[in-house]
């Protein structure tokens, strides 16, 4: 491996996730061929090249870890350079946030509100404004009744035979006044309703008329509201690809995308920063479902890659130190063990 410091700090730390992970298969898999040798007793020399091989793997995975934690070394002014990069993008991220979140509450303010029911009008009805009903026909008209009795009148349903009425012309003459007096009011209060109807017609027309107006103008607001929560949007998505933490491209195959969990405790944090940020998803998830998720978790995305550069500062010093004592130590044991079965072999070809 060079030494080039133009190589980018997320492909060396990615390198040291896998080798670390490949190391950790190996020494399972060198334990499982020791347990397999001693299984098979005198069958141990058929799995002698398996091993060895095994062994020599470690040991250029030790070497590599080695080599890859002094290039971390040299990254520490990059790393520091990093750590300030994301503390910036973070803060700018939540202004972003709540510039969005005012957007979003002035929004609100233009979605359908309910209709206010009869009786709480908060506007001031002056007196000029009041509709009064003026039923003041009943009052001939009960006089009417009262005169003749109701049994003589059309509310009785029965066909009354002028022959049969015996009534004096002055009761004929007072009915005919009581009836011109109550038709004459009924008018009146008739035209007088039909004039306000047609006022309120026309009320009718001109609020909808001008409801059409307003409406145009309010989803042109909407439309400018909308069109500013966008820009932003597109703001904190090149905010987070500064920062390693792309989105999935738009109209994608769902399938393509990889179902990781990136909150998982039991994750390493190098695994964090190093995968391609998504979220679990179930098959009926879309784009926009992810993408909602990304944006959402951000903030914890930033605080955990913070935290995991700030560790790789604080230990990869004491980690060399520590690696390259794992390293001579398997290198020595390697030794041994090769003069070992040397000697094991010479003895048992003196022997034969």
């Amino acid at each position: 491996m060079d030494d080039d410091l133009e190589v980018k700090l997320d492909d060396v730390l990615k390198k040291n996730v896998e080798i670390k992970d490949f190391l950790d298969s190996l020494t399972a898999l060198h334990r499982r061929a020791l347990s397999r040798g001693e299984s098979e007793g005198n069958a141990i020399d058929s799995n002698v090249y398996d091993v060895n091989m095994i062994r020599n793997d470690i040991l250029i995975a030790f070497n590599d870890l080695v080599s890859l934690n002094e290039r971390l070394i040299h990254f520490n002014g990059k790393i520091n350079s990093e750590i300030v990069s994301v503390k910036n993008t973070r803060v700018k991220y939540l202004n972003l946030i709540e510039l969005e979140n005012q957007l979003l509450v002035e929004r609100s303010k233009w979605e359908p509100q309910m209709s206010k029911s009869e009786g709480e009008n908060t506007y001031e009805q002056q007196e000029n404004n009041t509709i009064t009903i003026n039923l003041n026909h009943r009052d001939p008209m009960n006089k009417y009744i009262e005169l003749i009795g109701i049994d003589n009148t059309a509310l009785n349903n029965t066909d009354n035979d002028i022959d049969n009425d015996v009534e004096d012309r002055e009761t004929i003459l007072n009915s005919l006044n009581l009836l011109n007096d109550c038709e004459t009011r009924l008018s009146k209060n008739i035209n007088n309703l039909q004039m306000i109807l047609n006022t309120m017609k026309k009320d009718m027309n001109f609020v909808n008329k001008e409801k059409t107006i307003i409406n145009r103008k309010k989803v042109f607001e909407i439309d400018k509201l909308n069109e500013k929560l966008a820009k932003l949007k597109s703001k904190k998505i090149r905010l987070l690809s500064k920062i390693g933490l792309n989105l999935p491209e738009q109209h994608r195959q769902q399938s393509q995308f990889p179902s990781l969990t990136y909150f998982n405790n039991d994750l390493h944090y190098s695994n964090i920063l190093m995968s391609t940020f998504s979220i679990n998803q179930s098959k009926d998830s879309n784009n926009d479902d992810i993408e909602h998720n990304i944006l959402n978790h951000a903030i914890d995305f930033m605080d955990l890659k913070i935290k995991d550069l700030q560790e790789h500062l604080s230990y990869k010093k004491e980690n060399t130190n520590s690696l390259s004592q794992q390293r001579n130590i398997w290198e020595s044991v390697i030794n041994i063990i090769n003069e070992l079965e040397l000697k094991t072999k010479n003895i048992f070809q003196i022997h034969s």
